[in-house]
């Protein structure tokens, strides 16, 4: 539960973290913040699916 609470704060709805991390930093554009987290969210989904897979058994 606490994996997918982490990843919908860093998913583009909603980003608080992303929205953070990107006011620290005022010359770096949101989509720019965005497209460099794309990766670790690509990431997190596919654990959580895999998690979710492995504990329907």
């Amino acid at each position: 539960m606490l994996m997918v609470m982490q990843t919908g704060l860093a998913h583009p709805p909603v980003g608080l973290g992303i929205c953070i991390i990107n006011s620290l930093s005022r010359d770096v554009a949101m989509l720019d913040t965005f497209e460099g987290v794309l990766p670790f969210l690509a990431s997190d989904f596919l654990r959580v699916i895999l998690l979710f897979c492995l504990s329907s058994d």
